[in-house]
């Protein structure tokens, strides 16, 4: 059985990102962009929503990208990308399966049908999509040193606590703050 990976960057006080659908706040230097190779290093796929695939699409296929951060560039465009949207039509980034079917229902599958990680980067909607059915294995949120005040919450719908175990903590020079939670509880 897979195991499923939520990786998103938040800020102390719990925003994934600020008024205006902002990021620019996101402290990505080479401590983080280590943490992220690894992380991509042991990923057999990698699921996105579509804002978050959008944003992806545009950047990591890119000469740009193999030249600010081939670490993360090519096992990014190598890795099966599977998109959740009901709007797209095509994709340009190789390997990217668009999927119009129910989140809940195809992450199942793929957990019982795969061996390897699925990890979810960013999205912050399909991460809360995932929780509210408990279909995550392990939250890996990386946290800037900023208060927005305001923005985008990771889990602003949360009908119900989710018991998660603390399993690594890991500083890094910006001041990020890896934190690795194993949810305690499953569906």
């Amino acid at each position: 059985m897979a195991k499923l990976i939520a990786q998103t960057v938040i800020s102390v006080d719990g925003y994934f990102e600020g008024a205006n659908s902002t990021i620019s706040w996101h402290h990505i230097d080479n401590d983080y962009n280590n943490y992220a190779a690894s992380l991509l290093q042991k990923a057999e796929m990698i699921l996105f929503g579509r804002v978050t695939y959008q944003l992806m699409e545009a950047y990591w296929p890119s000469a740009q990208a193999y030249q600010e951060s081939a670490a993360i560039a090519k096992p990014i465009n190598a890795l099966k990308k599977m998109v959740f949207s009901r709007t797209l039509t095509d994709s340009k980034w190789p390997n990217t399966l668009i999927e119009r079917r129910d989140a809940v229902e195809v992450v199942n599958h793929l957990k019982e049908q795969m061996d390897g990680h699925l990890v979810i980067l960013g999205s912050g909607m399909l991460i809360q999509e995932l929780t509210k059915h408990r279909l995550i294995d392990e939250y890996q949120l990386m946290v800037t040193p900023i208060i927005l005040g305001e923005g985008r919450s990771t889990f602003p719908t949360m009908a119900q606590s989710l018991s998660l175990s603390l399993i690594e903590t890991k500083r890094f020079s910006s001041g990020n703050v890896l934190l690795r939670y194993q949810s305690n509880e499953k569906c």
